[in-house]
């Protein structure tokens, strides 16, 4: 069946991503017939569901915040800051080691650029 956005190049990318880190947990073609066929839906139905299961809500969310509200990018270190626990201690870096790795292509495919351990918003 043909999906509606699948010649977006930003489509083909996030697909990939998401196929790519569902394989270690499900067959490939299972993965697949999982996406829709729209970019936006890719997102809000595999991608952010994924994550968050990952890695739970509230950092997904947190991470997703901080990017928007960042003119100059955010950092690691400083997501690990803006995510700190009510206590005031940094977010583990056993959560966002792994969490920034997996969002790096997601946030490729949707316009962040992903320089060395900083990702930026593109205008």
């Amino acid at each position: 069946c043909m999906r509606p956005d699948a010649a977006n190049p930003e489509y083909l990318k996030a697909a990939a991503a998401f196929m790519k880190e569902m394989s270690r947990h499900m067959k490939v073609s299972d993965a697949a017939l999982s996406l829709d066929g729209h970019l936006d839906e890719v997102y809000s139905e595999c991608v952010l569901p994924m994550l968050e299961e990952l890695h739970g809500k509230e950092v997904v969310k947190g991470v997703c915040w901080a990017l928007v509200q960042s003119a100059v990018g955010v950092t690691q270190d400083e997501l690990r800051v803006l995510l700190s626990s009510r206590d005031g201690q940094p977010l583990s870096s056993a959560i966002s080691v792994p969490l920034f790795r997996r969002l790096q292509p997601f946030l490729d495919a949707c316009g962040v650029w992903c320089a060395p351990n900083r990702l930026v918003l593109r205008s």
